[in-house]
C-alpha cells in the first residue's frame, strides 16, 4: 500500500501509520478515565505517606521511633 493512503477498517478509515488523530468524545472520555485513575491512586497514597511521616516525626514523638510513655 503506498504511503499516505488510508485503508478501510471495521471502524471506518484508518490514517497512515505514524499519524496522530483525535477521535473527539471517545478520546476525551478515555483521557478523563486515565487521569481519574492516576489521581485516584496517587492522592490517597501521598496522604497515607504524609500522615505516617507526621506521626513518626510530629510533636510528641522522639527520633528513634519508640512510643512516648506518659507518667
Amino acid at each position: 500500500m503506498p504511503q499516505g493512503t488510508r485503508r478501510l477498517t471495521a471502524r471506518g478509515t484508518e490514517p497512515p501509520a505514524g499519524t496522530l488523530t483525535w477521535a473527539g468524545q471517545r478520546d476525551t472520555t478515555w483521557l478523563a478515565c486515565l487521569l481519574t485513575a492516576a489521581l485516584g491512586g496517587t492522592v490517597p497514597a501521598r496522604l497515607r505517606h504524609a500522615r505516617a511521616a507526621y506521626r513518626r516525626l510530629g510533636p510528641g514523638s522522639d527520633r528513634e521511633g519508640s512510643q512516648r510513655q506518659d507518667p
